[in-house]
């Protein structure tokens, strides 16, 4: 057996009861949620007949929140890897015709390129907000997730998250190099150097009575891509550098996931996830987000 047909094999083995089909497009955003929870993503390559259908198929596929590159006639998006799948949502959208063996050739090649790994789930805020909502309220459908850095806590059994004695919790967002003023409901505060010069802000972790207020559950993600401007190692750095400033050996540093939802248009806001909030954001930062590869569900 040849290496593309153990390949096919493979592609095959994944595929399992999805659900019924949807019919027309307003049931598609809902279908690929149950999808990605039974089914590995992969980004797949498609070629349309010439390159103004497929600017009108890349166009449709942002709408989406699932397209990865448009080139010339070449469209590439991130899909479940099951072919019959693929091949109802293209007739769906209007993409490219494919018949069965098409499919599970196309998805094939996709998984060649692909190392697809069981990954153990991260700490992460519960999301509240499913992609139907965040779709219908004019951002992506495709949840992603930032990573925060919060600095003196522990995570218990439970999923609660307490800051240990005597510290001083202090939560950096990566993606966005900003300090966060709350968690529980995801709150952005101010550039670090600006934090820096003008005082950071500690998380409130605790009721009057002392109960934490903050719960996480467990998220099985997949990493975005590798962090070539280094923000996590500034993230890290300012931590460190906090906790000099305060007279005080650094706490240990937990990482965490925020669901949120990225804009579909020329918003200035992405949808906190948690709490169903709009968190205005800079159109650079927007922009930084919208070309990054953040983490997304396995």
């Amino acid at each position: 057996m040849s290496r593309k047909e153990n390949l096919a094999r493979q592609l095959l083995a994944f595929q399992g009861q999805v659900g019924p089909l949807p019919v027309e497009m307003t049931g598609v955003v809902d279908w690929m949620v149950r999808l990605r929870a039974r089914l590995p993503e992969l980004v797949v390559a498609l070629e349309c007949r010439d390159s103004q259908s497929a600017s009108g198929f890349a166009a449709r596929m942002d709408l989406l929140g699932v397209l990865v590159r448009h080139e010339a006639r070449e469209v590439a998006l991130r899909f479940p890897a099951d072919a019959m799948a693929l091949r109802h949502f293209l007739r769906l959208v209007d993409g490219p015709e494919l018949e069965l063996a098409e499919a599970v050739t196309v998805l094939a090649a996709a998984l060649e390129q692909t190392q697809i790994v069981a990954l153990e789930p991260s700490w992460a805020l519960p999301r509240a907000v499913p992609p139907s909502r965040a779709s219908a309220a004019g951002f992506r459908p495709e949840e992603r997730w930032l990573t925060v850095l919060v600095q003196d806590v522990r995570v218990e059994d439970s999923g609660m998250l307490r800051e240990v004695s005597g510290g001083q919790p202090v939560a950096v967002c990566v993606e966005l190099g900003r300090v966060l003023t709350s968690l529980q409901t995801p709150a952005v505060g101010e550039r670090l150097d600006d934090a820096k010069r003008r005082g950071v802000p500690t998380l409130p972790l605790r009721t009057l009575f002392g109960s934490p207020t903050v719960r996480l559950e467990r998220a099985r993600l997949v990493p975005g891509a590798e962090d070539p401007a280094g923000l996590k190692d500034a993230a890290l750095a300012f931590l460190t550098e906090v906790g000099r400033a305060w007279n005080r050996p650094s706490g240990d540093v937990v990482e965490l996931y925020w669901p949120c939802y990225l804009p579909a248009r020329d918003q200035h806001a992405i949808l906190d996830a948690v709490s169903f909030t709009d968190v205005t954001l800079t159109a650079d930062e927007i922009a930084s987000l919208a070309r990054a590869s953040l983490c997304a569900k396995e």
